[in-house]
């Protein structure tokens, strides 16, 4: 599912041709099991959705590949399978409702993997009021997919957010990854390149801010990185190589 997901984020946040209104999306773990999409629209913003169908070409592969019954009367009894007609997502909080109607949130990158929750970002279950883990039976990366393809913004900026404390970290920015990502206070995306460095190239413009402490003054600036690959293109702060 990994595949699925980054070329979704991809292909919506830049608009490239491997995007089309026939994505299928996942909802549940084994082979098979998609929903195809009908219509979107609103995509990174508050009122992003995408309405979706579980048609008789999903049921016919599920039969197929899973179950491997090509039989009509697989089809049949596999096409109703209770989902929704629509997927939405409030990007702005995060909140966002799947195939099933069920309540999740996007809470941004992990920063307190365990055992328990080996994931990279976390996503919050309303109902079990606690975080998704990595565990196929938990749904995390059919989740992970679904807000990917209603938000690629968020999920772009997390990665981006990511690549950017990896940049950073060290006396005086932080010494862990949640120190760091405190002092990032804003992250702005700019598709044709910001002007801080004056390359025409996708770029992610994060503005960090350091508070005074016993060994130096208050200070802040931007930290501009690639937005494909994640290298530094420029930066207005200090202690950086």
């Amino acid at each position: 599912m990994r595949s699925i997901l980054l070329s979704i984020i991809v292909a919506v946040a830049f608009a490239t041709p491997v995007f089309s209104q026939q994505q299928q999306l996942p909802y549940g773990s084994r082979v098979g099991m998609n929903v195809t999409v009908v219509r979107s629209g609103g995509i990174g913003s508050e009122m992003a959705y995408a309405e979706i169908a579980h048609t008789r070409k999903n049921a016919r592969e599920f039969c197929r590949k899973y179950l491997s019954d090509n039989s009509p009367k697989c089809v049949r009894k596999n096409l109703d399978i209770g989902t929704k007609d629509k997927i939405t997502a409030n990007c702005a909080n995060g909140i966002f409702y799947d195939a099933f109607g069920t309540r999740f949130q996007f809470r941004g990158l992990n920063f307190g993997r365990s055992d328990h929750l080996e994931t990279e970002y976390i996503i919050f279950d309303y109902i079990e009021n606690a975080p998704l883990c990595s565990a196929s039976a938990c749904g995390y990366e059919e989740r992970l997919i679904a807000f990917s393809f209603l938000c690629p913004n968020r999920v772009l900026e997390s990665q981006a957010r990511r690549k950017a404390i990896a940049i950073l970290i060290g006396d005086p920015y932080g010494k862990t990854e949640k120190e760091v990502n405190e002092k990032i206070v804003k992250a702005t995306f700019f598709i044709n390149g910001s002007s801080y460095c004056g390359k025409r190239v996708p770029s992610w413009v994060f503005l960090i801010s350091v508070p005074e402490s016993a060994n130096q003054s208050k200070f802040e600036g931007p930290l501009v990185i690639d937005a494909r690959s994640g290298a530094m293109l420029c930066a207005g702060l200090p202690f950086l190589d």
